[in-house]
């Protein structure tokens, strides 16, 4: 299957951040243009992969997202002896930046078939195009009776600190039980 979608629309506000460390709202924002193009294949096994670009002109250009990076080292390193305007400072980037930081990413997705409940498991690699940055990610599930699974996720990011999947943290485990009531 072949799909694709198209969005455009206002931002209620539009983040920009500075060489020099400040960080300026504008409101609204821009009108911004997003597109998605994706193709599935579902195998005889019933095994599903999935491939998508994603294109959206509400991220951060190269220059933007070079001056988010030095906005958020400055504000870090100013935390002991300015905390309140760095505090400020990173609440700003963190609360307004866009839903993406980058403008081209792109998906790629493999899932056991979601008819066999027994076992559920999916692996997917996210890239953001613009910095090279990006997350895998593997996901179980096993059933351990009629309304009990167990599941596990383990998401590992890579890129510099300066990149968007590489900012934040480098890999996440997380496991637990689901109880279905219904």
């Amino acid at each position: 299957m072949i799909y694709g979608e198209f969005g455009n629309g206002r931002q209620p506000y539009r983040l920009r951040p500075a060489p020099d460390g400040a960080v300026t709202l504008d409101f609204p924002g821009k009108r911004r243009s997003t597109g998605l193009i994706g193709a599935s294949y579902t195998q005889e096994s019933g095994r599903l992969i999935f491939l998508e670009y994603l294109h959206d002109q509400g991220g951060l250009s190269r220059s933007e997202r070079r001056a988010w990076f030095d906005s958020a080292e400055r504000a870090g390193g100013t935390l002991p002896t300015a905390p309140i305007t760095a505090a400020r400072t990173l609440g700003q980037l963190l609360q307004f930046s866009p839903r993406l930081l980058g403008r081209n990413y792109l998906w790629l997705a493999w899932q056991s078939n979601p008819q066999m409940s027994e076992l559920i498991w999916r692996a997917e690699l996210t890239v953001n195009a613009d910095d090279d940055s990006g997350a895998a990610m593997l996901y179980g599930e096993k059933s351990l009776g009629a309304k009990v699974s167990a599941f596990a996720v383990i998401n590992k990011n890579f890129g510099s600190r300066r990149t968007e999947f590489g900012s934040l943290t480098d890999m996440q485990v997380l496991a637990g039980l689901k109880w279905f009531a219904f």
